[in-house]
């Protein structure tokens, strides 16, 4: 969640720009304003609990059962949130979206590793001010 807080440090700019920042957690929704709270979130969070959402968008993808039992035997708590042989995880995404629902730019990756930085979000929200 080290993201949702990089996020929340270029919101005010973000907005001045005329966007919005939205972001989708696989949290539950009782977790929600958990996060919110201890992020101290400005922007709206989310919940796609069950992945219906990124399933829809092509957004999820199914570990392999040796990544899985690795992933298990570190974080047991995984059963919780995604019992069964298989675990299905969202593919991290950014999205810039225009008022028309069109996506302008995507950044999906699903190695959680590699996310566009702050500064790479605001520079493409910079860039599209002339077009707008």
């Amino acid at each position: 969640m080290k993201q949702l807080g990089k996020l929340q440090n270029i919101n005010s700019e973000i907005e001045s720009l005329g966007y919005q920042i939205i972001a989708i957690s696989r949290d539950p929704v009782e977790k929600i304003q958990e996060t919110i709270d201890k992020h101290e979130l400005s922007f709206t969070l989310l919940s796609d609990e069950d992945l219906s959402s990124a399933r829809a968008l092509g957004l999820a993808f199914v570990m392999n059962e040796q990544a899985t039992s690795m992933q298990k035997s570190i974080h047991p708590e995984i059963d919780e949130i995604n019992p069964g042989p298989e675990f299905e995880l969202p593919v991290p995404t950014i999205m810039f979206v225009n008022t028309n629902g069109v996506i302008e730019f995507i950044h999906s990756d699903p190695n959680f590793m590699r996310r566009p930085e702050p500064d790479i979000i605001l520079a493409y929200a910079k860039s599209r001010q002339d077009l707008r």
